[in-house]
Order: C-alpha cells, then sequence, then structure tokens
C-alpha cells in the first residue's frame, strides 16, 4: 500500500555488538526486505553507550522516510534493554517490543505481531490446525517469541502453558499438550518420548 501511494518502504535495522547468531538473523532480515522489494538499511555499533543509541533512535523515531525499526536482541549487557525498546516509536515497531504494542498484544487489541509468533499461527492455520479450546505447550519465554505467541493462542481461546529453563518436568507439560512449539536454539530438544 505505500508503494502505491509512491512511497519506498524502509526498514532500518539496529545491531548492537557482535554476537554471531545476531549477524545470521540480520543478514536473513536483509535479504527478505530485498525480495519484497523494501529499503533495508543496516546501522552497527560495536561499542556504544545506552544514550547514544536513544539519541540515534530519536533521529530515526522523527525521520518520515523511515517506517520500521528493528533493534536485533540480545544487546550487549551495557545496553539498558527495557530503556532501548520503549524508546522506539510504537508505529515504527516491527518486532512488537515497545511495551505500548506488547500491552496492546496482551490485550487483543491490534497491535503488529512479532515475526516468529505470527509466522507460527500463520502456519498452523495454513495446516488447518484448529487452536480454540487446545492445550498448547509453548517452550520459550522471551519477548519476542514465547511470551508473544502466548497473547496470540490465549486471543484464539487456547489454554496456553509456557515452559522455560527453570520449569520442572518439561515432559509432564508436553504430554497432556495438543500443540507444542519448541523454540529454544538447541536442535533435537523435543524427543519423541515427550510427546
Amino acid at each position: 500500500s505505500l508503494k502505491e501511494k509512491g512511497v519506498q518502504p524502509k526498514l532500518v535495522i539496529v545491531l548492537i555488538g557482535d554476537n554471531a547468531a545476531s549477524q545470521v538473523y540480520v543478514k536473513n532480515k536483509i535479504n527478505a526486505c530485498n525480495n519484497a522489494g523494501i529499503i533495508a538499511e543496516l546501522v552497527k555499533f560495536s561499542s556504544v553507550t545506552t544514550d547514544e543509541i536513544l539519541a540515534f533512535l530519536k533521529k530515526v523515531n522523527e525521520d518520515p522516510s523511515v517506517h520500521g525499526i528493528i533493534t536485533q536482541l540480545p544487546f550487549p549487557s551495557n545496553i539498558d534493554e527495557d530503556t532501548v525498546l520503549g524508546s522506539i516509536n510504537p508505529k515504527k515497531d516491527v518486532d512488537c517490543l515497545n511495551p505500548i504494542n506488547a500491552g496492546k498484544l496482551a490485550l487483543g487489541i491490534d497491535a503488529i505481531a512479532p515475526c516468529t509468533p505470527k509466522g507460527i499461527m500463520k502456519m498452523l492455520d495454513y495446516m488447518k490446525v484448529g487452536i480454540k479450546g487446545k492445550n498448547v505447550v509453548i517452550i520459550n519465554r522471551s519477548r519476542i517469541v514465547g511470551r508473544p505467541l502466548s497473547f496470540l493462542m490465549l486471543n484464539r481461546h487456547a489454554t496456553v502453558t509456557i515452559c522455560h529453563s527453570k520449569t520442572v518436568d518439561i515432559p509432564k507439560h508436553t504430554k497432556e499438550a495438543d500443540i507444542v512449539v519448541v523454540a529454544v536454539g538447541k536442535p533435537g530438544f523435543l524427543k519423541k518420548d515427550m510427546i
């Protein structure tokens, strides 16, 4: 719809530090943007303070040529994650990490859903897997996957259990589930005897 109005969509991706996994994710996001005809501008910071990131985001928030902003997580330990995420303009917050957007998602109010949870919901819909009334177990509690996915599932009338690294007896939960979603970064984590 932006292109129909003569506007070129633009995403700014902020990468802080040298996390190897983050670099792979960012490369994939840039490729996806290129395939979709979206300008992807990568801004890398190797050594930076929270205040410097906030100053940069203020400029990007106010730039009318920028339609979306992603700050690739995780941040280095010296960066105040909550403050940085809270400073992103909610209308440009592609990952739904600003507290306003996360709150809207939690309340079932229209918000941009993060791509992985939204993709999971689209996969389930595509496969015609009913969600209403199902017992769903999500093994992930991150703010980018597990928590927003739990809200999307709740908003579709599922009963949701979130498991994580401190959960006692994960197989007890997964064996009772109708749907299990695993996003733990460990291939083979879910074994057949856990289902």
